[in-house]
């Protein structure tokens, strides 16, 4: 028994002394990360403006420190003045949907800042975005209650950048307005009202996405491959809609990747 004991004692001895090698070189470790991530923070500040509708500038890190650490963004330094339509391109992993995460507020960048408007976003969350932030999403699912009523979906967009209150979310006024902005659509949605979102086809509710995220007219519109999940024909129609409505409100808009704007093409190169 006291053998037993005499090796116990040696094997936490030996415990003692190896944690008390390794963790001073943790601490260091961990200090250098933390002074190199200041660093970049400082290296990406930018200079502040009004008159800009997006700036975004900054790194994003998965798993750092891992065999799985991800660069997904690095050095990005992207300006959008009002008005303007690009189309980011890069092939898959190259960090388009991240770019439009970290500018919608899903993500926190590592370094850098996100401004719109001038104002600076970076540590707004994303419902408190939503208010000048428009988005339509690859998935026809998504972005709508499928549970709820076509004309309960628009008022609560409509809803997205006012002060919220008791009175009824839909009225008679209300639904004039929707009848007119359903009927621009020319898909008869305008005598479905009161249809359930759930029930209509892919293009019809990706139809509505659109005009959900863009009738308030947002600073800026965020299309994250929101016609790749559609047929040609419907992704056709959509690619109209999307035109017609982005010039007609004169949008500011920032697309993923299946349509290429005549303006002018950001792309991503692929790590």
């Amino acid at each position: 028994q006291n053998m037993m004991d005499a090796s116990d004692m040696k094997l936490i001895t030996a415990a003692i002394v190896v944690l008390a090698l390794i963790i001073p070189g943790l601490d260091r470790k961990a200090a250098g990360k933390a002074e190199k991530s200041q660093e970049k923070r400082k290296a990406f500040r930018p200079a502040g403006g009004k008159g800009k509708c997006l700036k975004s500038r900054g790194c994003q890190d998965f798993n750092e420190g891992t065999l799985d650490e991800k660069v997904a963004l690095d050095h990005v330094n992207l300006k959008l003045n009002k008005g303007d339509f690009v189309t980011v391109i890069g092939s898959n992993g190259a960090g388009k949907s991240t770019l439009m995460n970290v500018i919608a507020g899903v993500l926190t960048p590592d370094s850098g800042k996100v401004l719109i408007d001038g104002k600076d976003v970076t540590m707004l969350p994303e419902f408190k975005r939503s208010r000048f932030i428009g988005r339509v999403y690859q998935d026809p699912m998504a972005g709508t209650s499928p549970s709820l009523t076509i004309e309960e979906n628009l008022a609560i967009a409509l809803s997205r950048n006012r002060r919220r209150t008791l009175k009824a979310g839909v009225t008679e006024k209300r639904r004039k307005q929707f009848r007119e902005l359903l009927g621009s659509l020319h898909l008869g949605l305008e005598n479905r009202l009161n249809a359930k979102v759930g029930l209509l086809s892919g293009g019809e509710r990706q139809a509505i996405s659109l005009l959900m995220a863009t009738f308030t007219e947002p600073a800026i519109l965020l299309l994250d491959e929101h016609t790749a999940a559609l047929d040609p024909s419907r992704a056709e129609l959509i690619t109209n809609l999307t035109k017609q409505i982005v010039e007609e409100f004169r949008l500011t808009a920032l697309m993923s990747p299946t349509i290429c704007s005549k303006r002018w093409i950001w792309a991503i190169a692929s790590s």
